[in-house]
C-alpha cells in the first residue's frame, strides 16, 4: 500500500508535535505581541503607535493576526498552523514518489528528526517556510503549478536565507521562458519587501542583520553540526550513491539544498538550539534521499 508509509509517518509527526506542544520558543510571543497590535488597527510594532522592525519574516504574523480577530490565542493559532503547514509539506513531497519503499525512506528522514516536531510547533514562520520549500519543489518535478507560484512569492516574506534555494529550484535546467516567469514572480516579491522595509524602517534589511551581522566561523560549525546531525551518515551515503543518477530535476534539488546550506553559512547560522533555520528544507532533503533508492523515471522531469 503505496499510502502506508505517509500514513505512518504523519501520525509519527503528530504523536512527537503533541509531546513537544508545551514548548514555545521566546519569539513566539514577539510574533504575537506584534500580531494583536496589527489586529487592532495600532501599527506595526510591540505596542501601540511605533512601527518597529522586530520580525524578520512578515508573512509569519497572519496565522497571528487571524487569530486575533478570531479572539483566539495567536500563540496557539501561531503553533498551530505551523504543524499543520508542516504535515501538508511532509504529504504533499511525500506523494511525488511513486513506490511505498521509497515513500518509508522519505518518512524516515522527514518526520525522523527531532528539530522537525519541535520546530513545527514552536510558534514562528517555520512551519509555512516547509511548506512554501515543499510547494517549489512540487512545482519543479510536476512542471509548474499554481501553489508553487504562490509559494516563490512568499519565500521572501517568510525566511529570506530561503531565497537562494527557491533561486536554484526555480530556474536550473528549466526552459527560458518558465525560468524567466519564476524570476520575474521572486523578483517583484522581493522588491515588494525592500520597499516596504525602506518605506517603514529606513532599511532595506531586518533589523536582525543590522544588529548582529552573522559571523562565517558560526555559520560554518552550524551548518556542519546541523548536516551530521539532521541528516545521518545514512542519508550522506545515499545522497552520495544517487549523485550522478537522476535527471535535472533531481540535480536541481540536489544544487538547491547545497547552496541552501551556504547561505545559510554566509548568515552565521542561527543562536536557536535545534537547526530551525534547516527544518524548511527537510522535506526536500528526504525525497532527495529517497530519490536515489527509485528506479522510477517520472523523478527525472
Amino acid at each position: 500500500m503505496k499510502l502506508l508509509p505517509l500514513i505512518v509517518g504523519a501520525c509519527a509527526f503528530i504523536v512527537a508535535s503533541a509531546y513537544a506542544w508545551p514548548y514555545t520558543v521566546d519569539d513566539a510571543f514577539i510574533l504575537a505581541r506584534y500580531a494583536r497590535t496589527i489586529a487592532e488597527g495600532a501599527g506595526y510594532g510591540m505596542h501601540g503607535g511605533e512601527w518597529t522592525d522586530g520580525v524578520t519574516g512578515p508573512l509569519g504574523l497572519v496565522p497571528g493576526v487571524v487569530g486575533t480577530w478570531a479572539s483566539l490565542d495567536p500563540v496557539v493559532v501561531q503553533k498551530a498552523v505551523g504543524v499543520v503547514a508542516y504535515l501538508v509539506a511532509f504529504i504533499r513531497v511525500g506523494a511525488l514518489l511513486p513506490a511505498a519503499r521509497d515513500r518509508a525512506v522519505y518518512a524516515l528522514f522527514a518526520v525522523g528528526p527531532a528539530s522537525v516536531a519541535v520546530w513545527a510547533i514552536a510558534g514562528l514562520e517555520t512551519g509555512l517556510a516547509a511548506w512554501a520549500a515543499g510547494e517549489l519543489l512540487r512545482s519543479r518535478i510536476r512542471g509548474g503549478t499554481v501553489a508553487g507560484v504562490l509559494a516563490l512569492a512568499c519565500v521572501p516574506w517568510l525566511r529570506p536565507e530561503l531565497v537562494p534555494f527557491a533561486v536554484v529550484l526555480a530556474t536550473v535546467g528549466l526552459p527560458p521562458r518558465r525560468m524567466g516567469f519564476a524570476v520575474a514572480v521572486l523578483a517583484g516579491s522581493l522588491l515588494a519587501l525592500i520597499a516596504f522595509r525602506v518605506a517603514c524602517f529606513g532599511s532595506p534589511l531586518p533589523l536582525a542583520v543590522r544588529a548582529k551581522p552573522g559571523e562565517l566561523g558560526h555559520g560554518l560549525e552550524y551548518v556542519a553540526s546541523a548536516v551530521l546531525l539532521l541528516s545521518g551518515v545514512g542519508g550522506a551515503v545515499l545522497m552520495a550513491r544517487g549523485a550522478g543518477r537522476r535527471g535535472p530535476a533531481v540535480l536541481a534539488v540536489g544544487v538547491a539544498l547545497a547552496v541552501h546550506i551556504g547561505a545559510v553559512a554566509l548568515a552565521g547560522g542561527d543562536w536557536m538550539p535545534g537547526f530551525r533555520l534547516f527544518v524548511p528544507v527537510i522535506p526536500a532533503f528526504a525525497w532527495f534521499v529517497a530519490s536515489t533508492c527509485c528506479d522510477d523515471g517520472r523523478l527525472d522531469g
